[in-house]
C-alpha cells in the first residue's frame, strides 16, 4: 500500500484485522472526501467472504482518534450540489461500515468529536482510552450545524432520546468514564490495553443491554414530551436565535414520529439548509479566525522547550485560578500572597473546584490530587530564581503592581519574563526602568479554566524571547492567544469598559431601567449591563473606568451614578438587581435611591428609542466608534481580531460575528447617525475618522476566510474601500475545536 495513503490495513491473529487511519501530513485525523473514498475501498475488501473474524478501526495518531470532518475542505464547497453530495457519501460510507458482517470495534484514543464520534457509533462496540484527551461529543450545534452522517439517530439507538438530545444540543464533551457511564461507549481501559480489549469483543460480541429507563421513555408519547420540554428550553435559552438547535429538535422528532429511516433523510435535509445559513457562516467564521489566532501565537514562539515551572504572584481569585490551571496542565507553580490566610483561602478554592471536577466525572480523584501537589503556597519569594515566568495578578493598583516588580528585580533570574495580568493599565504605565525588556501583559479572564481567550501584550522594548514566553504559556494553557498592542485595558476591556459606562449613565432616562436589561439580552446578550455589573461587581467596575478615564480621557467618564451607588454602600457591595419571591428580576433599593436622586438633579435629555433592537444599537454605539478606533490605532493586525476577543471574553453575540462585523451588516452610515444624536450631549462621541470614511461605503471585517492558508486574504487597509463578499463557509461537521460560541457565554473578567 502506498506510503501516502490515510488507512493501512494489517492482519490480525484469528482473522482480525487492524484498520488504521492516520492522514499524512495532518496533526490530527479528519475525514474528507478522500478520507471517505479510500474507507469505501477497504469496505469493498471486508465485505467479501473470507476469514475476517472481525474488525478493529483505530487512529495512527497518538492522542487523538478522528476529530471530525475536514472543515477546511468543506469551507471550500461553493456549489450545494457537492455539499449535497458529500452528505451522502459520509452517511453511505458510515452506513456500510454499520452493514459488515463481522464485529466492528472502535479503539479512540484522544479526540473523538462530531464525524469522529458518528463513524465510531457505527461501529458495533467503541471502547475508550482511559487518558485526559480521550474526549467525545457532537460540538457541532456550536458552530451552527448538526451531525450530518446519521449521528443523530446512532445517538438516539445507543443512549436514548433524552441523553441523545443533551449530547446534541449542548456540545458537551465528554471523557471516557462519562461516555461510559452515559452508555457511549462499552469499555474504558488504559491506553495499552485498547488493542486487546478490541480483540475481546469481537470474540465475545456481548449483547447490550437496554436499561429500563429507556425502555420507559423511547416511545412515541414520552418522547413528543421530551421534545416539546426541550423545545422550550431552547427558545427561552437562546431567543430562537440560533437555527441549529432548533434543527436539531426537528430532526429528532422527526426520528419519534416517523422512524429511524424518515430521521437519516431529516438530518441530511437540515445539514444542508443550515450550510448555507448566515449565522452558520458567523460562526464558522469566529471558528477560523480562532484557528488562525492561534497559527499567528504559534509564529512567535522561539523555543521548543516546555514550561515546566511558573510563579504567580497574588492569590486572589484570579490568581488562584492561574495557579490551578497551570498546575492542572503539568506545570509545577510557586503561588506567592503576603498572608498564610490569604493563600489558604486560595487552596481551598482550588480544592473545591477539583472536588467539583471528580464529582462530576471529569477528574480521578488521583490525578486531582497531582494537581494540588504541584501548587506550592508561599508567602516569600524563595525558589523564585528558577521558575521560567512570572504571572503577576495582584490588585489592579499601579502603585502595589510596581512594588512586585521591584521585589522580582532582586529575586528572580535577570532574564525571566514578568507577564502581568492587568486589566487596565497599559503596559507603558506599569513598567519600571531597566525591566522593559521583561515585561509583558497576559491577560486571562474570570473564571481562568473556563475562558479560552487569553490577551497577550508586550512593549516595543520587550525581548523577544519574554514576548515568546508568554504566547507559549497561552497556548500550553489550551487557550486562544489574542496578540493586541499595549494600550489601557487592550481591546476587552476598553471596549466592555466603554459600553458599560454609556448603559449606566443612561439609565436615569428610563422609567424602568430592566427595560434596558431586556433590550440587550433580546439583542443576545448573556446577560443584560445591571447584571453583568453585579457579577464584575460595582467596587471593580469602578477602579476599572477611573483607570480608563485616566488614559483616554472625557469618553471613558465614569457614570456619574457609580457616586450616587457608592454614597449608599454599607457593609455589603451594593447589588443593582434584586430577586422577588418568584425570582424575577427587580431594581434594587439602592440603585432605585440613586436613580431618584440623580433625576432631581437633571437627567439626561436623551430620546430614547422604544422598540429593543433600535434601543441596543443606540446603546452599543460608542462601544462600535471605540472598535473602529481600535483599527484606526494599530491595536489589533485585523480587524475580525476584535470580534473574536468581544465573543470570546465577553459573550457578545457569536450570532452576530462581533462588534464590528455587526456594525459592517448594521451599514457605519446608521452608526454615525446614532453616534452624531449622542455626540450633541457627548461631543466626545463623535465618530472617529475611520468610521466617516466607512459611512460613506464600506466594511471592516471578513465574510470570508481561506482557511487553507496559515493567514486568512489579505484585509483592505483601514480606511480604504471593501469590496464585500457575501459568500459565505459551508460547514458541515465538527473539527478539531470548535469556538465558544454558546449562546449562554461565560461571563467576562470579572475580578
Amino acid at each position: 500500500m502506498s506510503s501516502d495513503r490515510c488507512w493501512k490495513v494489517q492482519e490480525l491473529e484469528g482473522g482480525i484485522r487492524l484498520v488504521t487511519l492516520d492522514c499524512p501530513d495532518r496533526a490530527v485525523n479528519t475525514f474528507s472526501r478522500r478520507v471517505l473514498t479510500e474507507l469505501n475501498a477497504i469496505l469493498d475488501e471486508l465485505q467479501r467472504p473470507g476469514d475476517c473474524s472481525g474488525v478493529l478501526f483505530a487512529s495512527g495518531k497518538e492522542d487523538s482518534f478522528i476529530a471530525g470532518a475536514d472543515l477546511e475542505e468543506i469551507a471550500r464547497l461553493e456549489d450545494r450540489k457537492e455539499v449535497e453530495e458529500l452528505i451522502k457519501l459520509g452517511v453511505n460510507t458510515f452506513r456500510r461500515v454499520e452493514r459488515l458482517p463481522v464485529p466492528t470495534v472502535a479503539l479512540v484514543n484522544g479526540a473523538c468529536l462530531g464525524g469522529g464520534l458518528e463513524f465510531a457509533l457505527a461501529c458495533d462496540y467503541v471502547v475508550a482510552a482511559e487518558t485526559r484527551r480521550t474526549l467525545l461529543g457532537f460540538p457541532e450545534v456550536l458552530l451552527g450545524i448538526l451531525p450530518a452522517w446519521g449521528g443523530t439517530v446512532r445517538a438516539r439507538r445507543r443512549v436514548g432520546l433524552q441523553r441523545a438530545l443533551q449530547l446534541v444540543l449542548t456540545g458537551q464533551r465528554l471523557n471516557g468514564r462519562q461516555a461510559k457511564k452515559l452508555g457511549l461507549v462499552d469499555d474504558v481501559v488504559p491506553p495499552e490495553a485498547l488493542l486487546a480489549a478490541g480483540r475481546w469483543f469481537v470474540k465475545n460480541a456481548p449483547p447490550r443491554k437496554k436499561p429500563l429507563t429507556r425502555l420507559l421513555t423511547d416511545n412515541r408519547w414520552v418522547g413528543r414530551l421530551i421534545i416539546r420540554v426541550a423545545r422550550r428550553r431552547v427558545l427561552r435559552e437562546t431567543g430562537g436565535q440560533y437555527p441549529a438547535p432548533l434543527a436539531v429538535l426537528d430532526v429528532f422528532e422527526t426520528g419519534v414520529r416517523q422512524g429511524a429511516k424518515q430521521q437519516y433523510a431529516a438530518e441530511a435535509r437540515a445539514a444542508l439548509e443550515l450550510s448555507r445559513h448566515p449565522v452558520t457562516a458567523q460562526l464558522m467564521r469566529l471558528f477560523f479566525l480562532g484557528e488562525e489566532a492561534k497559527r499567528h501565537a504559534r509564529e512567535c514562539v522561539q523555543s521548543d522547550e516546555p514550561i515546566r515551572s511558573v510563579a504567580v504572584v497574588g492569590a486572589g481569585l484570579m490568581g488562584s485560578g492561574i495557579a490551578g490551571l497551570l498546575a492542572d496542565r503539568g506545570i509545577t507553580v510557586r503561588l506567592k500572597d503576603v498572608s498564610p490566610e490569604i493563600l489558604a483561602r486560595a487552596m481551598r478554592r482550588i480544592r473545591d473546584h477539583l472536588a467539583r471536577e471528580v464529582q462530576r466525572g471529569r477528574l480521578s480523584r488521583r490525578d486531582a490530587e497531582r494537581v494540588v501537589r504541584r501548587i506550592h503556597p508561599t508567602h516569600e519569594y524563595s525558589g523564585f530564581r528558577r521558575v521560567q515566568a512570572v504571572i503577576e495578578a495582584v490588585v489592579e493598583d499601579a502603585a502595589i503592581k510596581k512594588e512586585v516588580y521591584e521585589q522580582l528585580a532582586r529575586c528572580t533570574a535577570p532574564e525571566t519574563p514578568i507577564l502581568t495580568n492587568t486589566s487596565s493599565f497599559s503596559l507603558a504605565t506599569l513598567s519600571l526602568p531597566g525591566m522593559e525588556h521583561r515585561l509583558a501583559a497576559l491577560h486571562f479572564f474570570n473564571p481562568a479554566h473556563r475562558m479560552r481567550l487569553v490577551e497577550v501584550s508586550s512593549l516595543e522594548e520587550t525581548d523577544p524571547v519574554a514576548r515568546s514566553r508568554a504566547v507559549q504559556l497561552a497556548l500550553a494553557l489550551g487557550k486562544i492567544p489574542v496578540l493586541v498592542r499595549d494600550c489601557a485595558g487592550f481591546v476587552v476591556n476598553r471596549l466592555l469598559g466603554i459600553y458599560l459606562n454609556h448603559a449606566i449613565e443612561l439609565l436615569p432616562v428610563f422609567d424602568d431601567p430592566l427595560r434596558l436589561e431586556s433590550a440587550m439580552k433580546r439583542f443576545g446578550f448573556p446577560m443584560g449591563p445591571l447584571e453583568l455589573l453585579d457579577l464584575v461587581g460595582l467596587h471593580v467596575a469602578e477602579k476599572v473606568a477611573v483607570n480608563l478615564h485616566q488614559a483616554y480621557g472625557s469618553r471613558f467618564r465614569p457614570p456619574r451614578l457609580f457616586e450616587e451607588l457608592r454614597r449608599r454602600q454599607k457593609d455589603e457591595p451594593v447589588r443593582l438587581i434584586e430577586r422577588d419571591w418568584r425570582g424575577k428580576p427587580k431594581v434594587s433599593g439602592p440603585l432605585a435611591q440613586a436613580l431618584k436622586s440623580a433625576r432631581s438633579g437633571g437627567a439626561p435629555a436623551d430620546r430614547l428609542p422604544a422598540e429593543p433592537d433600535a434601543l441596543a444599537q443606540f446603546v452599543l454605539a460608542p462601544m462600535l466608534n471605540e472598535a473602529v478606533l481600535l483599527c484606526e490605532e494599530g491595536i489589533v493586525d485585523s480587524p475580525d481580531y476584535v470580534d473574536l476577543a468581544m465573543v470570546l471574553g465577553t459573550g457578545f453575540p457569536p450570532f452576530r460575528g462581533g462588534p464590528l462585523s455587526y456594525g459592517d451588516s448594521l451599514g457605519w452610515d446608521r452608526v454615525m447617525e446614532l453616534l452624531t444624536k449622542i455626540a450633541k450631549r457627548r461631543p466626545e462621541f463623535e465618530p472617529c475618522g475611520l468610521l466617516r470614511k466607512l459611512a460613506q461605503g464600506g466594511r471592516l471585517t471578513r465574510t470570508r476566510l481561506d482557511p487553507t492558508q496559515g493567514t486568512v486574504p489579505p484585509q483592505t487597509p483601514p480606511g480604504g474601500e471593501t469590496k464585500e463578499d457575501n459568500s459565505a463557509p459551508i460547514p458541515l461537521a465538527d473539527t478539531k475545536e470548535p469556538p465558544s460560541a454558546s449562546p449562554e457565554s461565560p461571563p467576562p473578567d470579572s475580578r
